[in-house]
């Protein structure tokens, strides 16, 4: 089993952490505090994917994304041209785990997963309350918009637990897959629990998706369900 420390890692703007093609059961650790750079681009900051993956942390390490030098209150909607995810975990495969990340000052959605299964995401802290204050660029608008938590696609046997999301959008939104649970979060500032968008997309079946013990604070939902007009798509238990 192959292990891998990242200590302190400054990622230049316009690069990708790629951690796409480590060994299968490799164990990838974050240490000190992992800044990225500034660029005016639509790229992927971090990239995972493999079988068998750990990506987790040391007790002290953060994640830093370095949003404010993109926040302009129109996330992906328009503005600075900016990376539409923080995180990219596509193909994750096998008993793969994402445990005991503390992220914070991501600059739009943070978590696209994809094309996985099998795979646990627990103990992951995303901290964006710095960006419900206002900058420069605003006239009295949060900085921080399209700043999803999790968003779930293509996926089948994903499990989300024990995890605190504070945020401007969604908490978690599933977009498309089958037996997805949501368990133990934390949600505060967003729009909550989501099925959502459904319909207009490559992939638009959802099903056997729960959401249960869990705390939904300051949010415009609870739980919900959000189709797009003019599509068609299925949603059942």
């Amino acid at each position: 089993m192959a292990v891998i420390t990242l200590d302190g890692i400054a990622v230049p703007g316009n690069a990708t952490l790629d951690l796409t093609k480590v060994k299968a059961g490799t164990t990838i650790t974050f240490a000190g505090t992992t800044t990225f750079g500034f660029a005016e681009a639509n790229y992927d900051l971090i990239k995972v994917g493999g079988i068998n993956i750990t990506i987790t942390a040391e007790a002290s390490a953060i994640i830093d994304g370095n949003g404010q030098a993109w926040w302009d209150g129109q996330g992906t909607n328009g503005g600075i041209t900016k990376p539409d995810y923080f995180l990219r975990a596509s193909e994750l495969l096998g008993q793969s785990t994402i445990e005991n990340l503390y992220i914070q000052d991501y600059l739009t959605h943070c978590f696209q997963v994809k094309n996985s299964a099998g795979l646990v995401i627990e103990n992951v802290i995303l901290n964006n309350t710095a960006g419900n204050a206002p900058n420069n660029r605003l006239h009295g608008l949060p900085a921080a918009h399209n700043t999803d938590g999790f968003d779930i696609g293509s996926s089948n046997d994903i499990m989300i637990r024990n995890s605190t999301v504070l945020n401007q959008d969604d908490c978690v939104a599933v977009t498309s897959g089958n037996k997805i649970t949501v368990d133990g979060m934390y949600c505060d500032g967003g729009h909550g629990l989501s099925i959502s968008s459904v319909g207009g997309k490559s992939n638009n079946i959802v099903t056997n998706i729960i959401f249960e013990n869990s705390q939904i604070l300051n949010s415009q939902n609870g739980a919900r369900i959000k189709t797009n007009s003019r599509t068609t798509g299925f949603i059942a238990k």
